[in-house]
């Protein structure tokens, strides 16, 4: 299963990837990649066996992505920071804008450079934020740049579709992919291009992108820090090798402490705790990860989605009580005003047994919908809950009844 199966269930079966390529997932072998899963709670088991996540969330929020976005930050990058950045030669045709070359440094421009596919389920997730950033920093230097193997054809109507408004660069004989991406595995990737045309940062665009183009832009970035960084990453990843769970726990608390709203080391944290038997600290843990996101709209809705959505998490790793409170502040943060915060606090009603209100906060999240494809989505999950209700009635009579009769 390669990174971007991993991060979208949905995406096994159109995963294009030979599967050989899998043994190097997140640089472990096979064994040590299922080892991993089994171990905090995932599963290598085809998706099709098992129940689907919505798609319409900004990630998919499953300990399957827990240790897929935590082993995909310590996995191995390929570029070194400070490498000179490859040359774009290769890409074929441009669209949305004119042809660029990072590795030539101007001085004065920054260049995100991410890889990605119509095909990826993950990929489609992180356009939207990726067009974000292009509105919010192309007028200060920063140039977004999404390169794929696929043709014309193939390209231009998805483009459309998603309204991605950054450039657009089509390596059809993978000339560039083959540079830039040498032993990375799996889409999206990224990679952060400074002025003097070096990569300065890479990995997955939804996991600390934003923050390091605003720490450059703004003369905070520290590439000492990033580096020791990566080396507490690398050292993570031989604990979970080996099965040091006090010896991971330890090195994740440097991780977090070094970088306290980092929302897939809490999680992953949670998945140790869990694993280590250690119920109490987990409730602690939720607490205080509460508390830190109190002011984020979005790592609140993570934290209440991780609680509630369908998924391998067992439900004694789960706690209503925080999902309640952060699914209601994140609504409030948010004004009420985004989608997928509403949607999952329907789920978290639904959950508690409210119905109606689940209901009626899910049809609020539809009206609230930016596409076609998210609407269809959010009124997929509003049909479930509305037959839930009606089977809930159904029961709750016979149920009465049966009580009735002893």
């Amino acid at each position: 299963m390669c990174a971007g199966c991993m991060l979208d269930e949905q995406n096994w079966k159109s995963c294009n990837r030979p599967a050989a390529r899998s043994v190097r997932t997140f640089g472990l072998s096979e064994k040590m990649a299922r080892g991993l899963l089994g171990a905090l709670g995932g599963s290598d088991e085809p998706p099709a066996n098992r129940e689907p996540v919505p798609m319409i969330k900004r990630r998919n929020r499953t300990f399957i992505t827990v240790l897929g976005l935590a082993l995909g930050a310590v996995c191995s990058f390929g570029l070194d920071i400070g490498d000179r950045a490859p040359t774009l030669k290769g890409v074929k045709q441009w669209l949305n804008g004119p042809a660029a070359e990072p590795a030539e440094g101007d001085g004065k421009t920054v260049y995100v450079v991410e890889f990605w596919a119509t095909w990826c389920g993950p990929c489609r997730t992180t356009i939207p934020h990726l067009n974000q950033l292009h509105k919010k920093l192309k007028d200060r230097g920063v140039v977004i740049i999404g390169v794929t193997t696929e043709d014309e054809a193939t390209a231009r109507p998805f483009m459309e579709k998603m309204n991605m408004s950054y450039r657009v660069a089509l390596d059809t004989d993978r000339t560039t992919e083959e540079t830039w991406m040498k032993d990375v595995e799996g889409i999206p990737h990224a990679f952060i291009v400074d002025r003097g045309g070096r990569v300065i940062w890479a990995g997955h665009p939804m996991d600390g992108l934003e923050q390091t183009l605003d720490d450059v832009l703004e003369g905070r970035f520290d590439p000492e820090k990033l580096r020791r960084q990566r080396a507490d990453e690398a050292e993570l990843m031989r604990a979970l090798q080996t099965g040091e769970i006090a010896r991971a726990s330890a090195t994740l608390d440097r991780l977090i402490a070094a970088d306290s709203k980092n929302m897939e080391l809490a999680q992953l944290k949670a998945g140790l705790l869990f694993q280590s038997g250690d119920l109490e600290g987990l409730k602690a843990h939720y607490q205080s990860v509460l508390k830190t996101f109190h002011d984020s709209a979005e790592g609140l809705n993570e934290l209440a989605w991780m609680q509630v959505a369908p998924s391998p998490m067992p439900l004694a790793a789960r706690d209503m009580g925080v999902a309640w409170a952060a699914a209601r502040r994140a609504v409030e943060l948010s004004e009420r005003k985004d989608a997928a915060i509403l949607d999952t606090l329907a789920l978290v009603l639904f959950r508690l047994g409210l119905h109606d209100a689940a209901i009626a906060t899910q049809e609020e999240a539809i009206q609230r919908a930016s596409n076609a494809e998210e609407r269809a989505e959010l009124t997929h999950t509003l049909e479930h809950f509305k037959t839930s209700r009606e089977i809930a009635a159904e029961a709750r009579q016979v149920w009465n009844k049966e009580q009735g009769t002893k």
